[in-house]
């Protein structure tokens, strides 16, 4: 019987896991502060978690995850860019409004350009799984990650309009966050059913 691991196939999957139940906590953590956080903010909160949520069970269930993580190596890379993704998340609780001196102000852009930044992410983290397993042509997954890359880019558009011409209009900020929910939950199902891409 061994006893034995092959310690790179772990390092990675172990720490990323370890990354999210720190942004969970924040989430649970912010969630206590109900004397701060604005309405706005709870829709914000939800975003965050809903983000948190849909990410978690999409990390589990890659088939693309490499697990030769090595030093410089393409591996490597992709467990940056997974490291990157949970710090944004994170980034995505710290900005709920009125819960830190980041967020006194009512605003609509800074989640939507955490939900951009996300989206950019998945699709370099695609393009990294291609890589290291070409010559198979880029699949379907990736040009989901794609299609929804432009579709948060809409987001953050929408959400610039309205900081600049609606600032601080909780029903506009309400909208884009529930708008932000239905993306995140859209995108994870566009990436396991196939029925547009």
């Amino acid at each position: 019987m061994n006893l034995t691991r092959e310690p790179t196939q772990e390092v990675g999957l172990t720490f990323v896991d370890v990354l999210f139940a720190l942004v969970a906590g924040k989430i649970l953590d912010t969630a206590t502060k109900t004397d701060q956080i604005t309405g706005e903010g709870w829709w914000h909160l939800a975003v965050a978690a809903v983000l948190v949520l849909m990410s978690w069970v999409g990390y589990h269930t890659s088939r693309k995850r490499s697990t030769n993580i090595a030093f410089f190596n393409l591996p490597l890379l992709q467990f940056g860019i997974d490291v990157a993704l949970v710090v944004l998340y994170w980034a995505a609780v710290v900005f709920v409004e009125r819960t830190t001196p980041l967020a006194m102000q009512t605003s609509a852009l800074p989640q939507a350009l955490i939900i951009g930044l996300v989206f950019l992410l998945y699709v370099s983290w695609d393009l990294t799984a291609w890589r290291i397993r070409r010559p198979e042509p880029f699949d379907r997954r990736g040009v989901v990650s794609i299609v929804w890359f432009a579709i948060s880019f809409l987001l953050v558009v929408l959400s610039a309009f309205v900081d600049r011409f609606f600032p601080r209009n909780s029903a506009w900020i309400v909208g884009l966050a529930a708008l932000s929910i239905l993306v995140l939950i859209a995108y994870r199902v566009h990436k396991v059913v196939p029925f547009v891409v």
